[in-house]
């Protein structure tokens, strides 16, 4: 629904997170009338940088809630075994089949989604399964650091991209902007493994495996066949693939191992406020996904921004880096994705 006046918000908490979806809520200066399905987008005063882009959920009189743009694909699609070099491709045709060409949908008319850059992927389930498309493509925002976002409104037509994110941040804790730093960082075990042992398919013997190649992730987050480099974790924790050396669509080592240990990278959680008007950081132009360098007490962290969050009775926003608040392999349990 399209309304040719500017409306007013001074009530309001809203934001993205990655991790997991949170409603973002506007108390109007007036009633107006919204479906459950329609779009709201808001602007920041007095500068009118976009804010906010979310699908209208609820509303009590004035108060409107709404969730994310990903919540649009809150349904089921199967799933199966796939790799390539270009997963935003891979989305966008996703998002066409199920949301798009499904006239059931209604978007067709109103939605335009295109891949804007090219990131290899593996997805390794052995078996056909099922999963919601949004936590398909939540999956690789963890894996890949590809989001899909909103970009504009022209023409009565809502534009969305599906890219890699590469822009970086840095913050010290030395900084008044700054406060209420809360840092946890989870180490290796069960769901957070950081060594990969590729297993042959036809092994026979449990006691003689047939390895064909062993990867580790370092606290770098970087993938490394050395396990003697000091920066590794240790002891180890393991995680198995089976791989199928008979595929005709087998993936490299490497393309395997980003995508079973590269899930694991940025096992912690550090949150942080940050005052509104501050210096050393724009918060109008923060967007998850952003790579971000943390120094706090003296130790680098290596971190990416996966939520932030704004208050009207509040004078900071609140950011959340790395991904341990919902751990993805319980949440997107898929036998090797």
């Amino acid at each position: 629904m399209l309304y040719n006046e500017h409306l007013f918000s001074n009530s309001f908490e809203f934001g993205v997170d990655e991790i997991n979806e949170e409603a973002s809520s506007f108390t109007m200066d007036k009633y107006v009338p919204v479906k459950t399905g329609d779009f709201l987008l808001a602007k920041y005063i007095p500068s009118g940088k976009f804010a906010y882009f979310g699908v209208i959920t609820s509303q009590e009189d004035e108060k409107i809630s709404c969730k994310s743009l990903l919540s649009l694909a809150d349904s089921e699609i199967p799933t199966a075994r796939v790799s390539g070099d270009n997963y935003e491709e891979h989305i966008r045709r996703l998002i066409e089949y199920y949301l798009l060409n499904d006239p059931t949908k209604q978007l067709k008319d109103i939605l335009d989604v295109k891949a804007e850059s090219a990131t290899s992927h593996s997805y390794q389930a052995t078996d056909t399964n099922k999963h919601k498309l949004s936590a398909y493509i939540l999956n690789g925002f963890k894996k890949y650091n590809v989001k899909w976002y909103f970009k504009g409104i022209q023409n009565r037509k809502i534009y969305t991209g599906i890219r890699a994110v590469n822009e970086s941040i840095y913050i010290k804790d030395n900084s008044s902007e700054f406060s209420d730093w809360d840092v946890f960082v989870q180490a290796p075990g069960a769901g957070n493994e950081n060594k990969l042992l590729i297993v042959d398919k036809a092994m026979k013997d449990i006691e003689k495996p047939i390895i064909l190649s062993t990867w580790y992730l370092d606290e770098e987050n970087n993938l490394t066949q050395d396990g003697s480099k000091e920066n590794i974790t240790k002891p180890t924790v393991n995680l198995v693939n089976i791989y199928d050396q008979t595929a005709e669509d087998k993936a490299s080592y490497e393309d395997v191992a980003k995508s079973e240990l590269k899930g694991n990278t940025y096992s912690h959680e550090i949150k942080v406020n940050v005052v509104r008007n501050a210096k050393n950081l724009n918060v109008e132009t923060i967007e998850t996904g952003m790579f971000a360098t943390i120094s706090y007490k003296g130790k680098i962290y290596k971190s990416v921004l996966t939520a932030w969050r704004i208050s009207s009775d509040k004078e900071f926003v609140e950011l959340t880096f790395g991904n341990i608040r919902s751990r993805f392999m319980d949440y997107f349990e898929d036998n090797g994705g």
